[in-house]
């Protein structure tokens, strides 16, 4: 029986980690971790939530430069497709060991993720791989912690880099065009009128952002006591794609899973320009079940409150993860306000 530890993706998310100098790997199921191989551009390096693994394990994730895709490779290649894995994590482990080599890709150079020394491919017929090493090292983790069956919901950056892959960096437009719909349906705009605990709740925690978010973007959303969700003005809308359009497909990818979670954009916008931690935005994204849990009860089992809110909180940090992984590159968080409209006078 394997074990498989849990990534502790709340302690990456607070800061962005680049791309290791020097051999990562993970033995025994445990991260085998050095200064020198997680970095972090501002502080410390942030380590995942395991013990040490021996000095003796046999590291089974290996970091490693090697031309691989390139033109004057004549190596027959060998595959593994994602495309028969289980979504209910009924598929067994199929692949022992998990490595990471660098491929020329038509977007340049990249690190690609190997199951026992073959490489991955997509849904949509995508090499696996990732725009750093510090991303791949997140995705190569998963795989090396799933069990002797795969639960691809316990592999939220897998899932947003595949994400990015086959639909945000292949029709960037059309996948901004998915968004348009979120500012009409975004829960920070849907209010209740009772009962009064909550709408106080409301008040104190949306209420804030929705500030926020109008005079940083001069940017005004409307809210609703209706049953139908607010319409938002074409200015609203402009503004949106504006900010859309300031992000990548890798950062893209993050923001789709955040609003996936959250059911709000300006949540989630929120998360990546860092006006709100991940304990924070859990909690604004949660904030009217929480009522309730604390009016009538937690639900506990296995259909109960605890799992929904274990995989929201997952998500939301291993989202802000991988933007912090991304931040050696362009839009930055402090960024992100720069491509705002000037304000009407």
């Amino acid at each position: 029986m394997r074990a498989a530890p849990s990534l502790a993706y709340s302690s990456l998310a607070s800061s962005a980690v680049a791309a290791p100098a020097a051999t990562a790997a993970l033995g025994a199921g445990r991260l085998l971790h050095s200064a020198a191989a997680l970095r972090s551009s501002s502080s410390a390096a942030a380590a995942v939530a395991a013990a040490p693994a021996a000095e003796s394990a046999a590291p089974s994730v290996n970091y490693i430069v090697a031309p691989a895709f390139g033109a004057e490779n004549t190596t027959p290649y060998k595959f593994m497709y994602l495309k028969g894995v289980k979504t209910d994590g009924r598929t067994k482990r199929f692949y022992d060991s998990v490595r990471l080599e660098e491929v020329d890709t038509p977007r340049g150079r990249e690190v690609a993720v190997l199951l026992d020394g073959r490489y991955v491919v997509t849904h949509h017929d995508q090499l696996l791989s990732c725009p750093n090493a510090g991303v791949a090292l997140g995705v190569a983790f998963e795989f090396d912690a799933q069990g002797d069956f795969i639960r691809p919901v316990s592999m939220p950056m897998t899932e947003m880099v595949v994400t990015a892959l086959d639909q945000a960096l292949v029709d960037r437009e059309r996948f901004i065009g998915h968004f348009r719909s979120a500012m009409h349906t975004d829960s920070v705009l849907l209010r209740v009128s009772a009962p009064s605990g909550l709408v106080t709740q409301q008040r104190r925690q949306w209420d804030p952002l929705l500030v926020w978010f109008r005079h940083r973007y001069d940017c005004a959303l409307q809210t609703t006591l209706e049953i139908e969700s607010p319409v938002q003005s074409a200015e609203t809308i402009a503004a949106q794609q504006r900010l859309l359009h300031c992000l990548n497909g890798w950062q893209l990818a993050a923001l789709d899973q955040l609003c996936t979670v959250t059911k709000s954009f300006v949540i989630s916008w929120a998360v990546l320009a860092e006006r709100l931690t991940v304990a924070q935005a859990f909690e604004a994204a949660r904030l009217e079940e929480n009522w309730q849990m604390r009016a009538y009860g937690k639900v506990e089992g296995i259909y109960g409150h605890g799992i929904d809110m274990e995989f929201v909180r997952m998500n939301i940090a291993a989202a802000k993860t991988l933007f912090n992984l991304l931040q050696d590159g362009q839009n930055k968080p402090e960024e992100l306000e720069t491509n705002k409209p000037q304000a009407k006078q």
